[in-house]
Parts: structure tokens; C-alpha cells; sequence
């Protein structure tokens, strides 16, 4: 098996920001919401009704916060009400980044006041005096997907260097931490909630040609009883995995990938469906890619967007044919070829032979 390879913690900022939205836009699925919490907190989870999910339409982080970091309010009723509040206030905070943030715990407090204040102004509106407000109670979940390990979250305490007098006035643990980099494929996919199998591929992203394979494949595998059951949460969870192969996975390698998925599942509802999804959203990310070199300015940018653009999609290209793309400089050129790779069904249709020497 080939060692593991490094891998840029994103193919472009464009392709992070949009599987942040994917990954939030599953958790909109009660079933996934129920996924994550026995991942997260099992005891928790046992006495909530996932099923009666409501999903608040806002984020609550602050502007500047927002292309880092992707967030979803979820509220959940008890199973077993007497004596509880009318439901507990999930807290989703999405964090891609690469490496764990050390001012996590200020973030959590700030969005949980803000969450609060939400409430305290819906209730004033509906003119409930502030001596009969309630404020619900609030679950945090920080969902770590980054490269570098992260197993506790620091708190206040810790971040405010604390004296023991002052501790029981400071919040000890800012939330539950769900990190990819520490858990198991067991505890992932334990259960019958499916997501774990989406999210184990999300964790081998950084592994080698053959490890990453091995897993993608398993976790089709496993998906496809979800198909005869659930037919569009399978094709979500399917989507998702086939896009992980797009974006971290480059030329022949992440063809060969989404052609072995979707021959796996060919006799499957819906599958043309899937292929279309999968190849509108790959398409989106080149145009993105095409947009971006433009802003950039310069004709070497362009250059190689147009050569990483060929490469991802119709595998390693001749070194002399290289050579030529990367010493282009005529914008209109440019241009014209990097809206053909677009469309290009073959490299043939690119008309690259002109750019070799006679």
C-alpha cells in the first residue's frame, strides 16, 4: 500500500467552504442529527426525539467568522417531558480548519449569548414580561474535521489562566467535541444511523491511493441497504461520499473512483440522478477554479489552473505538453481553453496538439 501523501488541507478555498455546507446541510436530516449524537453523546441522545428536529434558519457567528466556520442551531424535544424544559438547543459548530482553535471556548460563549438573547427578544415581542422569560438549555458540538489531532477543548479556565478561588465561577467545559482525528471506525459507524460510514471517508481523506479506496468502497457498501429504505437520505450520504472522492482525490485516480461507486450501484433507484448531482457539483468547482484564475490577474496563474483543470480530469498529461500550457501567456488563449476543459468530454476536443513544436 502507498504511504499516506500530503495533500493541501483543501483543494481551494471553494471546495472547503462548499463541503462545510454540505456537511451542515446533512445535519439538517433528523436522522443524521440523532447520527451525530450517539457519536457525541450517547446518554444525551438516548433522551431526546430526534425526529421532531426544528432547525433554526440563522447563524449565529459573527461576520468575520463565517468563512471559516459553518454553524446550525437544532432544537430537540425530550422523549420524557415532565420536569424538562421543552427541548434542549443543539449546538452544531463545523470547524475545517487544519488545526484546532484555541480560543474555542470565547466563540461557544458568544453564540450561546447570542442564541439566548434570540429568545429573550422573541418572548418580548410576544410581550412575555421579563420575569417570566425562560431561556432553553444549550448543547454545544464542536465537529472537528482538520488533519491535526484535537481531543479536549479548552475552557474559560484555561484560556483565562483561572485562580482555583475564581473556578466555580467560570464555565469548565465549553462544549462536546466530536474529532474525527481521534475516533475509530467502530465508534463512528456504531449504530444503524448511516452517517458514520459518510464520515469515516471524510477522516481518510489524507490516507494513500489504496487505504482511501478501501474505505470509500466499504462505506458504498455499507449505504446501499439505506437505498431500499430511505431512498433520498441514501442519496444524499452518496453524493456526499462521491464529491470527497472529487475533491481530495485528483486525475485518473478520482475518475476510476466515481465510475467504480457508481457501476457499484448502477442497478439502484435513482442512480442517474446521483451521477448527475455529483458531475453538476464537480463542473461548479472547476467554474469556481476558472473565476478564481481570473481574479488572480496574471497569465501564469491561469496557465496552471488550466493544467490543474486538465490533469483532474483527464489524468497525467505528456511532460512536453506540460511544458507548453505553463508557458502560455495570451490571455485570450488562456480564456478560450479554460472554458473548453469545461465541456471537453476527451482531451481530443481540447486541441492541445497545436502547442507542440512541428
Amino acid at each position: 500500500e502507498m504511504a499516506d501523501v500530503e495533500r493541501p488541507d483543501d483543494l481551494s478555498p471553494q471546495v472547503r467552504t462548499f463541503l462545510d455546507r454540505e456537511m451542515r446541510d446533512l445535519l439538517t436530516m433528523p436522522e443524521h442529527v440523532a447520527g451525530v449524537l450517539a457519536i457525541a453523546a450517547p446518554e444525551i441522545a438516548a433522551r431526546l426525539d430526534c425526529s421532531r428536529a426544528e432547525v433554526v434558519p440563522r447563524s449565529f457567528l459573527a461576520e468575520d467568522l463565517r468563512e471559516k466556520s459553518v454553524d446550525l442551531l437544532v432544537r430537540l424535544p425530550y422523549r420524557d417531558a415532565p420536569g424538562r424544559p421543552d427541548c434542549v438547543q443543539i449546538y452544531f459548530l463545523l470547524e475545517h480548519q487544519s488545526k484546532p482553535m484555541r480560543l474555542i471556548a470565547q466563540r461557544i460563549g458568544l453564540c450561546k449569548h447570542l442564541i439566548w438573547e434570540d429568545e429573550r427578544l422573541e418572548q418580548k415581542g410576544r410581550g412575555v414580561p421579563d420575569s417570566e422569560v425562560t431561556l432553553r438549555p444549550i448543547l454545544p458540538v464542536v465537529f472537528y474535521t482538520g488533519d491535526r489531532p484535537w481531543d479536549h477543548l479548552p475552557g474559560l479556565a484555561e484560556l483565562t489562566r483561572c485562580p482555583p478561588e475564581l473556578l466555580p465561577f467560570i464555565e469548565a467545559s465549553p462544549a462536546v467535541l466530536l474529532s474525527l482525528t481521534v475516533l475509530s471506525e467502530q465508534e463512528l459507524v456504531r449504530g444503524d444511523h448511516y452517517l458514520g460510514w459518510a464520515l469515516r471517508v471524510l477522516q481518510a481523506r489524507r490516507e494513500g491511493t489504496e487505504a482511501f479506496a478501501s474505505v470509500y468502497l466499504k462505506a458504498i457498501g455499507e449505504l446501499a441497504p439505506l437505498s431500499l429504505v430511505n431512498p433520498t437520505r441514501w442519496k444524499r450520504l452518496l453524493v456526499f461520499v462521491l464529491r470527497m472522492a472529487a475533491s481530495y482525490r485528483e486525475g485518473a485516480e478520482a475518475r476510476g473512483l466515481l465510475e467504480g461507486a457508481l457501476q457499484r450501484v448502477r442497478d439502484y433507484r435513482d442512480v442517474e440522478e446521483v451521477r448527475t448531482m455529483t458531475n453538476t457539483w464537480v463542473e461548479t468547482m472547476w467554474r469556481k477554479g476558472l473565476e478564481e484564475g481570473r481574479q488572480e490577474g496574471r497569465q501564469e496563474g491561469q496557465a496552471r489552473m488550466l493544467l490543474r483543470q486538465l490533469n483532474r480530469k483527464f489524468g497525467q498529461l505528456p511532460t512536453r505538453i506540460e511544458e507548453r500550457i505553463l508557458a502560455l501567456r495570451d490571455e485570450a488563449q488562456l480564456d478560450g481553453l479554460l472554458e473548453r476543459v469545461l465541456t471537453a468530454g476527451t482531451l481530443d476536443v481540447m486541441r492541445l496538439d497545436h502547442l507542440l513544436p512541428q
